[in-house]
């Protein structure tokens, strides 16, 4: 009975937060880095939101910034800029999603890797679609 005592007294919880980064076109800003929701910790301060100037219905979008250059978006180019402000902040990148979601879902949500249009298809049908780039996480 003493050794449950000890096994329950010396669990650590451990509360982690995780995030989904896309690419997407987002108004008058081309293929840039996005994420679902702000985020805890220091990725918070490259986060701004954005409200769509083209339609009142659109949802809000939230951009990631450079970390270099404030007034800068990160560019599609330029998403290992951010993995490594990401690894150096405490932060752990998932790039591997099929371990979360079950194919059906990847589907649905067209976030297979054979679902998602490539951006210059995009672009030439001017339409705007999300890549699913990878999940971080972050322990609070």
């Amino acid at each position: 009975m003493q050794n449950n005592i000890n096994i329950f007294t010396n669990y650590i919880y451990i509360d982690m937060k995780t995030y989904n980064l896309y690419i997407e076109t987002v108004d008058h800003f081309s293929n840039i880095l996005t994420i679902d929701v702000l985020p805890d910790g220091p990725l918070s301060s490259l986060v701004f939101l954005h409200t769509s100037s083209k339609s009142t219905m659109a949802p809000p979008t939230y951009i990631i910034c450079h970390p270099l250059y404030s007034r800068s978006v990160v560019k599609e180019g330029e998403v290992t800029v951010i993995f490594d402000y990401l690894k150096a902040n405490g932060y752990k990148i998932e790039s591997d999603i099929t371990q979360y979601y079950p194919s059906e879902l990847l589907d649905f949500f067209g976030l297979r890797e054979d679902s998602i249009i490539p951006f210059d298809q995009c672009q030439k049908n001017n339409t705007s679609v999300k890549q699913f780039i990878c999940r971080i996480s972050f322990n609070i």
